[in-house]
């Protein structure tokens, strides 16, 4: 799903985040663009506010020319409402940003950091519909689920 613009949010999340972004979307969840991969990683979101906006989450995203590893573009990903202060890394916060990103940089293959304290690296590809996600992954737990 593309994104579509959010202007009528943008103070309501500027307060959130405590700086104003530069773009602001809507889709499955809120997305607000801001000016660098420093911006996005320093930032302290007043989870109270990230609540209250009509959005189940926010992600928040720079491009990632600034960092010496090179990602293409920058994530967190907030989401109270849902129980999940931040999320670690986030597949579904990827499908919504690559439609945005792959248009802004005119590539379809692309790379993603997830900035949060745990991080993740994330190689993602547009594939018009849908988006085509991989990187690393600890199993933590198997299970089996059986229905009468």
């Amino acid at each position: 799903q593309t994104p579509e613009p959010w202007p009528e949010a943008k103070e309501q999340v500027a307060a959130a985040l405590g700086i104003p972004p530069v773009e602001l979307y809507r889709g499955d969840m809120g997305v607000a663009v801001l000016a660098s991969a420093e911006q996005v990683q320093q930032v302290q979101p007043d989870l109270a506010q990230v609540q209250a906006l009509p959005v189940p989450g926010l992600i928040v995203t720079a491009s990632g020319a600034d960092l010496e590893d090179g990602p293409d573009f920058v994530c967190r990903v907030f989401a109270p409402r849902l129980g999940i202060p931040e999320d670690p890394v986030t597949g579904s916060a990827q499908c919504l940003l690559m439609p945005y990103w792959a248009k802004r940089l005119g590539r379809l293959d692309l790379k993603a950091h997830q900035l949060s304290a745990r991080g993740g690296e994330l190689w993602c590809r547009d594939r018009g519909s849908r988006v085509e996600i991989a990187g690393q992954a600890v199993l933590v737990i198997r299970g089996e689920l059986r229905l009468p």
